[in-house]
């Protein structure tokens, strides 16, 4: 009996031997998997402003947003989208930082996800919020309403003191155009389509 304890005894620890170097292994093989995919996880950008308003040309200013951030690699060339729409590449600098400036683009208004992609692998993800957005102009007793940040496709009702003069539709980046007869005095101007509505006080005729 003391033999075959004594045998045992020499046995385990050879036998544990094998599972000690197995469990290592596993360990370094989620570390090196945990590693890959923070390489591969999205990193933080800022957007500055976090909320801007469509551009509706050709009567508003231009409406910019700033994409800020670290963490690229050195010199590597970055592709941004927002919404889905491309805009123009940019490098990232010595350091890997970045900053670079844009024009919004007309898309129908909410949360949009803020994209960037670098051609060396790293990846940056924010979100901005897209307003909606009109403008007037009067010429030759003509008046023309614009606007963008609306629903696409959606019907705009362009109403002067309270009664509705024309219907439009706005485009699949929410975009629309009316041109209706200015009357006159100073009437009261108002588009409404489903989700967005805009009120711009009296107008000038």
């Amino acid at each position: 009996m003391k033999k075959l304890l004594l045998s045992l005894a020499l046995v385990l620890p050879i036998l544990a031997l094998p599972q000690a170097a197995a469990q290592a292994a596993n360990t370094g093989a989620k570390a090196a998997r945990a590693a890959d995919q923070a390489a591969k996880a999205p990193g933080k950008v800022t957007v500055t402003p976090s909320t801007v308003l469509p551009r509706v040309a050709p009567c508003s200013g231009v409406n910019d947003f700033t994409v800020s951030g670290k963490g690229f690699k050195p010199y590597e060339m970055i592709d941004l989208t927002v919404g889905g729409l491309a805009y123009d590449s940019f490098q990232a600098d010595a350091a890997g930082a970045y900053e670079q400036e844009n024009e919004i683009k007309a898309v129908p208004s909410g949360y949009l996800p803020v994209k960037l992609t670098g051609n060396k692998g790293s990846k940056a993800q924010a979100e901005i919020r897209l307003g909606w957005a009109g403008c007037w102009m009067r010429s030759h007793g003509v008046l023309t309403v614009r606007g963008a940040g609306f629903a696409a496709d959606d019907q705009i009702d362009v109403i002067l003191d309270g009664e509705i003069v024309e219907v439009a539709e706005s485009d699949a980046r929410g975009r629309f155009e009316a041109k209706v007869d200015c009357p006159a005095g100073d009437p009261t101007l108002e588009v409404e389509g489903e989700k967005r509505s805009l009120t711009f006080k009296t107008v000038d005729c």
